[in-house]
């Protein structure tokens, strides 16, 4: 379903907004195809089936040892993707931010954030 006219204006504030507030980040945004986070998530299926097949094998043929060997292959397949998911969160500074980004806020931040205190208080 394609968005309105007003929320494709509203979305176009927002990333101008994102560009003034945080140039780097926004590149970034703009340059990640999602080809990385892909090839991981096929590793990790792959993997993940193969420890499959691995687990049944072991327990077909009664060795246990090889058993826990694909229940280990399939835990990697899943911690594959949940790491880069946690390599480039791990980028952005942690805490609070600095005390001077809530004042620059203007426009649509300031806007956003009277309409979300509004609702609340309904």
């Amino acid at each position: 379903m394609p968005l309105s006219e007003y929320e494709q204006r509203v979305l176009d504030e927002m990333e101008a907004q994102l560009v003034s507030d945080d140039p780097s980040l926004a590149s970034s945004m703009t340059h990640s195809t999602g080809s990385d986070r892909r090839s991981r998530a096929a590793i990790g299926v792959f993997l993940g089936l193969c420890g499959l097949g691995v687990l049944v094998g072991g327990m077909v043929w009664g060795h246990i040892w090889l058993s826990l060997v694909g229940f280990a292959m399939m835990f990697v397949a899943a911690w594959i993707p949940i790491t880069s998911l946690g390599t480039r969160r791990s980028s952005r500074p942690s805490g609070p931010p600095p005390a001077s980004a809530g004042s620059s806020r203007s426009g649509l931040g300031r806007r956003l954030e009277d309409r979300w205190n509004r609702r609340n208080e309904l």
